[in-house]
Parts: C-alpha cells; sequence; structure tokens
C-alpha cells in the first residue's frame, strides 16, 4: 500500500512539474513575442518617420537632438527624488 501511495504522490508531483514548466515557458515566450514586435515597430517607425524627417532637418539635426536631450535632462531634474539627492 505504501507503493501506491508514493506512486500517486510522484505522479501528482510529476503533473503539477510538468504543468508548471508549460507555463513558464508560456510566459518567456509571450515576453520574447512582445519584445520583437516592439523592436520591429520601432525599427519601422524609426525608418518610415524618422530618418526623412532628419534628412529634411541636415544640420539641423544634431541642434534638434541637443534640444531633446536638454529637455529630458530638465525634466529629469525636475523630479522629487533627484532634488531630495542633490540636497
Amino acid at each position: 500500500m505504501a507503493n501506491v501511495r508514493s506512486l500517486v504522490f510522484a505522479m501528482k508531483h510529476a503533473y503539477v512539474h510538468v504543468k508548471n514548466t508549460k507555463q513558464r515557458y508560456l510566459k518567456k515566450y509571450i515576453f520574447h513575442s512582445a519584445t520583437k514586435i516592439q523592436s520591429l515597430i520601432r525599427g519601422f517607425l524609426d525608418r518610415r518617420i524618422k530618418l526623412p524627417m532628419l534628412r529634411k532637418l541636415g544640420d539641423n539635426a544634431r541642434k534638434l537632438r541637443g534640444l531633446a536631450l536638454g529637455w529630458k535632462v530638465r525634466r529629469i531634474m525636475k523630479l522629487k527624488e533627484v532634488k531630495n539627492r542633490i540636497q
């Protein structure tokens, strides 16, 4: 009778393990697919929108990038966490 109990326990444990493993693989696949889709969309938008705009701007593109970077830095410096660290 003890062998039957241990066999049932082992089978139940194996079933749960396989189920958890499948769930883990599915979750990893979903994250991988989402990352792949996002990278493809970003590349598409860069090629479709950003590059033609930068070509039209010519030398002013560098100034535009500097302007955007300065705006980002100023926005970050306004955060409470950054202000607390500075003080």
